[in-house]
């Protein structure tokens, strides 16, 4: 039987990343505009990058990575895959979501979310694992940038697969392939 509780990480670290990342050029950026109203906006491009993370319910890191494309003007589309390192387990999970930009830098949106896990485990009967159909909330704070220039952003995600409700906080780092 597999343990949904994991190696106590402090919430210090993730403190710490977000601080870090609060002080980034690109966020800095983000807050402290020109004169003019710049209207809120997705960046219209493709992006890649990976993700680092903790999953406060099951009290695990999270690792993953995403792409994310905006052909819309206020609206991006984002793809991502994330692995939760349980004691015994390793969950996987893949979403999709539509992202809209609230302000700069500041992205909200939702999606369907698959995750494959032991959903039905009991003290005498170990589980299956199995992939079922949820959805997923997620909030981005994080600047963007231009051809070849590094994001950064913090992600906070909620799920909502069967009986499980993950809540992640992760830190993302994103390379802007081309833009338009």
């Amino acid at each position: 039987m597999t343990s949904r509780s994991g190696r106590g990480w402090s919430a210090r670290v993730l403190t710490a990343c977000a601080l870090l990342l609060l002080a980034s050029p690109s966020v800095a950026r983000a807050q402290f505009r020109g004169g003019d109203f710049e209207r809120p906006r997705a960046a219209r491009g493709f992006v890649v990058g990976a993700r680092a993370g903790f999953d406060f319910q099951a009290d695990s890191p999270v690792l993953g990575a995403f792409a994310r494309t905006g052909p819309f003007n206020r609206f991006s589309l984002q793809g991502s895959a994330e692995l939760t390192f349980l004691d015994g387990l390793t969950e996987k999970q893949f979403t999709g979501e539509v992202l809209a930009a609230l302000g700069p830098g500041l992205r909200f949106g939702a999606g369907p979310v698959w995750r494959n896990t032991v959903f039905d485990a009991t003290a005498t009967e170990p589980g299956v694992e199995e992939t079922r159909l949820g959805y997923s909330i997620v909030a981005l704070i994080g600047g963007s940038a231009g051809p070849g220039r590094t994001i950064t952003g913090i992600e906070f995600r909620y799920s909502s697969v069967s009986e499980f409700s993950p809540r992640t906080l992760s830190l993302q780092v994103g390379i802007p392939l081309f833009t338009w």
